[in-house]
């Protein structure tokens, strides 16, 4: 549906010129355009924590977020061991976000308690946010004391 526009992010991905951050965010609006969560994952892998860019890093969260929570959340544990590889960083600042948000945290621990595989793929990304952030470390350990009781 979208290749056209994926072909466009990858080619403008490394944004050596002016004209490549503006093709990527035109891509990207493009793909928004068709207002299909099957694109949430495959504009998560643009995420990288290499480059001097992270405006747009935020402007892929940003467009993550502008689905609805739960095709939002879906999206992510889709490709979220995958993306966690090779953006560490801006993978937590996903899951940061979601944490903090009380709606999105209710549907997330709703979506791991329904789904080990879920759970298991979260678990270290809540340990590391847990030792990163003080603000983190107790709805961490929350969801962790969830996760370990299943």
């Amino acid at each position: 549906m979208f290749e056209k526009e994926l072909a466009m992010l990858e080619h403008s991905k490394g944004f050596e010129t002016e004209d490549m951050f503006d093709e990527f965010e035109h891509a990207l609006e493009l793909i928004l355009a068709y207002k299909d969560p099957e694109c949430i994952p495959l504009i998560l892998q643009y995420l990288s924590d290499d480059g001097d860019y992270p405006e747009m890093m935020y402007q892929i969260i940003h467009s993550v977020e502008s689905f609805p929570l739960e095709d939002d959340l879906r999206g992510v544990f889709k490709v979220l061991s995958q993306i966690y590889e090779k953006a560490p960083d801006f993978t937590k600042t996903l899951i940061y976000r979601v944490l903090n948000e009380k709606n999105a945290q209710k549907k997330f621990r709703e979506m791991i308690e329904l789904d080990e595989k879920k759970a298991q793929v979260i678990k270290p990304i809540l340990i590391s946010i847990a030792k990163d952030s003080e603000n983190h470390k107790s709805i961490c350990g929350e969801i962790l004391l969830q996760i370990d009781k299943k």
